[in-house]
């Protein structure tokens, strides 16, 4: 209800692209893309087993099993690339964004999703009740402090009731450092909301994100 309607609005226009997509899991993302008429799809994602299914269960794009730090660059073969909800996991960008910008034809974009820095620099609970705190408590004690936004940190978690993730945090100015550092012209940054379906679909998750950030959006060029 986020995340995948904005990056296919950065993209504006799938009609006869050809796509690479980073971090491709099992496919379900570029089939979507052939489905909404890109011309071909390449997806790329370092863990076999999901490697394995997407070529089983997808016949029109084609896959590899590679780092998005080291993948074989085919110079100058796409119109698009996208990153969704990838970057996020590897703690320097500058390779990954070299090999997209020789991946890339002139004019060629790069559309990138991640874990919102606010959302995911707070002090997160995860159980039978929920919270997620960025803020600080004054107190005849003194201060104690939820969360941490503006120091690049790796973060352990456990998402879908069991499974173990590591990932990166870093503040919306270390990533706008990110970009400026690589040789790509940013055209825009946002912090979507979710599409109004959700209203109806999850009220809850509706009211939460219609003020609080969780996806933070960045097309390049």
């Amino acid at each position: 209800y986020i995340e995948k309607p904005s990056v296919y609005e950065a993209i504006s226009d799938l009609r006869d692209q050809d796509i690479l997509v980073l971090g491709c899991g099992s496919g379900v993302e570029c089939d979507e893309l052939i489905q909404k008429g890109a011309r071909s799809v390449h997806g790329i994602d370092n863990a076999k087993g999901l490697i394995e299914i997407a070529q089983k269960e997808y016949s029109k794009p084609t896959f590899s099993c590679q780092d998005i730090r080291s993948f074989n660059v085919q110079k100058e073969s796409y119109d698009v690339c996208i990153a969704s909800l990838v970057m996020h996991y590897i703690p320097e960008w500058q390779e990954t964004f070299s090999r997209v910008w020789q991946s890339l034809r002139p004019g060629g974009v790069f559309v990138i999703s991640l874990n919102h820095p606010v959302k995911f620099g707070a002090d997160i609970v995860r159980g039978a009740e929920y919270s997620a705190i960025l803020g600080y408590e004054k107190g005849k004690n003194g201060v104690k402090v939820y969360g941490d936004y503006l120091n690049k940190r790796k973060i352990k978690d456990t998402w879908l009731g069991g499974l173990e993730v590591e990932f990166y945090h870093q503040s919306i100015e270390d990533i706008l450092k990110e970009v400026l550092r690589s040789q790509f012209k940013l055209i825009s940054l946002f912090e979507p909301k979710p599409i109004e379906r959700a209203q109806k679909e999850d009220p809850e998750f509706y009211e939460i994100h219609s003020k609080i950030p969780q996806f933070l959006i960045i097309k390049l060029q």
